[in-house]
């Protein structure tokens, strides 16, 4: 079919500029906009040869030929190969030029490669000025390391967000100097607000201890996950009179088949309002204290999960009845 014979001479030119991705990027601002030009005019043309071979088979019972569905393939791989490089030089381009403003307070960013999320935690630049940070389909992120002084400068981080980091393992807070592992109005992320995480292979959020006015927690599809914090915490390597979540507002768990304890002893929970527990089968503890109940308005879960909660006494377990808000969740 001659209709296809245009999109040689386009994806030739892109392999140009796709090939030696190294020597490219390099000279990225001079190729920049023809990356992108020729990117829209090889997918106008193979919108038209889609449409023409639709029109062949559906009105002259012409079947497409393998060369043209060959091509058509090679196309759309050689799409997704230039939008994962353009993404990639965007994100670079952007970091560069952040580095380079002198008066920057107030930034959001988004990562989807392992590369900047470590040219990130290089940047005492732009640590410093943090508010919004999401990690999103970090396929290779495995361990995140934070040392003390990264979180001291990421005083002003309000929201993380970590999306299909489904490879990483743990959150791994670095102390420095011989701290012990305590927190400190000095030594946290002294801001953070929201924390949502989607989609990981970690085994417990241990490091939680570390935001002392966490208000929003969000962990949803974390098959590994077993703690929230781990069953160590209160040894002597941690300050047993730390208070944890005591800003904490707002709970949705969701997916966590494994999930079976928030924390090792009951607490209070002074501002929690709301906590809802979405197919979590092996939780059957909540860790509440008499004074919970008089923060916390709804508890949504469904009655099967309700039933199998162990408590301390019938005491407790009557002071949170009236809070229930049964839910009818899909199974899967």
């Amino acid at each position: 079919m001659d209709c296809v014979s245009p999109i040689l001479d386009i994806v030739t030119r892109l392999w140009d500029c796709t090939a030696n991705r190294a020597v490219y990027i390099c000279d990225l601002q001079d190729n920049l906009n023809t990356l992108r030009d020729l990117k829209l005019e090889l997918e106008n043309i193979s919108k038209d040869v889609e449409t023409r071979a639709d029109f062949a088979e559906q009105y002259q019972y012409s079947a497409r030929t393998n060369q043209v569905k060959g091509w058509l393939q090679t196309v759309q791989l050689k799409l997704k190969e230039v939008d994962d490089i353009l993404q990639k030089v965007d994100t670079k381009l952007i970091m560069e030029e952040l580095e380079c403003l002198e008066k920057i307070t107030d930034i959001g960013l988004t990562f989807s490669s392992v590369d900047f999320v470590l040219k990130f935690m290089a940047s005492p630049k732009l640590q410093s000025c943090i508010t919004r940070l999401s990690m999103n389909d970090c396929e290779d992120l495995q361990s995140l390391e934070i040392s003390s002084s990264i979180m001291s400068r990421m005083e002003h981080l309000e929201m993380l967000r970590i999306r299909n980091c489904l490879a990483l393992r743990e959150v791994k807070i670095c102390l420095e100097n011989g701290e012990r592992m305590q927190r400190s109005e000095s030594n946290c992320f002294r801001n953070l607000q929201i924390l949502s995480i989607w989609g990981s292979a970690m085994e417990n959020l241990t490091w939680l201890i570390y935001t002392p006015r966490l208000k929003f927690l969000y962990v949803i599809e974390c098959v590994s996950l077993e703690e929230i914090i781990a069953s160590k915490f209160g040894s002597s390597e941690i300050e047993e009179d730390v208070e944890i979540f005591s800003s904490l507002k707002q709970v949705y768990f969701r997916d966590l088949p494994k999930l079976k304890s928030i924390c090792r002893r009951a607490m209070p929970f002074s501002s929690l309002r709301s906590i809802k527990v979405d197919r979590c089968p092996s939780l059957t503890k909540l860790p509440f204290t008499a004074e919970t109940a008089k923060s916390l308005k709804a508890i949504g879960g469904d009655r099967d999960w309700w039933d199998k909660l162990e408590w301390e006494d019938e005491a407790i377990k009557h002071s949170f009845t009236s809070k229930l808000q049964p839910t009818s969740v899909p199974v899967r």
